[in-house]
């Protein structure tokens, strides 16, 4: 399962995953950053989200929130101001 971390006011795509977590960094305990997920399919209209992360994680697949069918990649914004870690298969 590879993970990076990504800093504050960057982006990272993950071609063709199953499962994609996403998790605070090491950061001081209860700061905040906001996150933005783009799903994307040949064509459009995979959807978006934007979530707060602080001390949990959000889980994208596998039990947690669907990625929609037919999404080829996974755009990952972090919108800042902490670093988020990133996993997938």
């Amino acid at each position: 399962m590879p993970l990076i971390t990504l800093s504050a006011h960057n982006n990272h795509a993950i071609d063709g995953p199953h499962t994609v977590t996403v998790a605070p960094g090491t950061h001081t305990e209860n700061r905040s950053t906001q996150v933005h997920v783009s799903f994307m399919k040949p064509g459009g209209g995979g959807g978006s989200v934007t979530f707060q992360i602080t001390n949990n994680h959000k889980i994208f697949g596998n039990g947690g929130q669907p990625i929609p069918h037919g999404t080829t990649s996974v755009h990952i914004i972090n919108q800042g101001p902490e670093t988020i870690n990133i996993s997938w298969v």
